[in-house]
């Protein structure tokens, strides 16, 4: 469970703007708290080739470029976004770490976090320039979605740290006498340590979530440019969720090992992605350098092949919504994957 913090002010401002044809007028704590909580709201329209935002991102935006938000609902719009997030709960051992992504409401502003314990590091988002492809956004934020500050302390339970919000170089429209500093506020990091894993994020282990791994996993072929060293063949695993039922799955998250066996006889081990399984719109796909090209065509060699897939826990700590892991394995003939993935 993540510790965003805060109350909630009534303000009789008003603001009106036009959504896709239609005028919508809101409050600002109206927009506030119907910002998206993925930081997004908009969409691509291909008629005017430009990002459309909803039209609550869109008056927030205006008064944070207008610098007329009380502390209280810049803390109430960084919760709802998740601007901000940490766990409440910490293994032992582990350096702690937080979450800080952009939201469009916030434009390309950029963000700091200082930690107020001597020896942690600093936290940072910085937003890229206009105009980059999606790529540099992509980078950006999953640098910034789980940042290590440093080991927790002991024997406490809350550190204080503060988030400061500055304009940037290409944020919002500058005017001389505007200050650099948009916002800042001083957070209570307020955090259990606890000595297992497992009560961070418990194991989950039932059939129905072995058979749904299963169904989403395919194998493709395809040019693997970005791999070490780069294949002009390989095979992909992939992870499709599109068959899930996200109500059933809520909340659990799968880190995926990926075991290669030739004959029954393991020969190589690659650490695939981390994915939500309540997501359906979830999709990864992981180079698997152990799967000769040839599989593609040949049937007895791909025969020969299975992958088994388990549940590990690398990277789980940073799916910050979940609270529960896949645990399982399931073992899947290559021949049969491969016949999915030319459907």
């Amino acid at each position: 469970m993540l510790r965003p913090a805060l109350a909630i002010t009534v303000l009789l401002t008003t603001v009106s703007v036009a959504s896709v044809g239609a005028q919508t007028t809101l409050t600002l704590d109206q927009a506030i708290d119907r910002l998206p909580r993925d930081g997004a709201g908009g969409h691509w329209d291909d008629r005017t080739r430009k990002w459309v935002h909803e039209p609550a991102v869109d008056v927030v935006r205006e008064h944070v470029a207008d610098d007329d938000l009380s502390d209280e609902q810049w803390r109430r719009a960084i919760a709802r976004t998740g601007v901000l997030r940490w766990r409440d709960a910490w293994p032992v051992g582990t350096e702690f770490a937080v979450s800080m992504r952009r939201a469009a409401w916030l434009d390309t502003a950029n963000l700091t976090l200082l930690p107020r314990v001597r020896g942690w590091r600093l936290g940072s988002y910085e937003a890229p320039a206009p105009g980059l492809c999606a790529l540099a956004y992509d980078v950006a934020a999953s640098d910034a979605d789980y940042q290590e500050l440093g080991a927790w302390p002991e024997r406490v339970d809350c550190v204080l740290a503060d988030l400061i919000v500055d304009r940037g170089p290409y944020t919002f429209p500058i005017a001389s006498e505007q200050p650099l500093r948009v916002w800042s506020g001083t957070f209570e990091l307020r955090v259990r340590q606890v000595e297992s894993f497992d009560a961070v994020v418990a194991p989950v282990q039932a059939e129905e979530l072995d058979r749904a791994v299963a169904d989403a996993l395919t194998v493709t072929f395809d040019t693997a440019r970005h791999s070490d060293p780069p294949m002009a063949r390989a095979a992909f695993l992939e992870f499709r969720s599109s068959k899930f039922r996200p109500a059933e799955f809520e909340g659990i998250a799968a880190s995926l090992a990926i075991d290669v066996l030739r004959d029954g006889v393991l020969v190589s081990s690659v650490q695939g992605p981390v994915v939500r399984l309540d997501d359906p719109e979830e999709a990864s796909a992981t180079v698997v350098a152990a799967l000769p090209p040839s599989i593609e065509h040949d049937e007895a060699e791909s025969a020969r092949f299975c992958l088994r897939v388990r549940g590990s826990d690398h990277g789980l700590l940073g799916v910050w919504d979940a609270s529960r892991r896949w645990r399982g394995s399931v073992t899947i003939p290559v021949a049969t994957l491969v016949a999915r993935g030319r459907r």
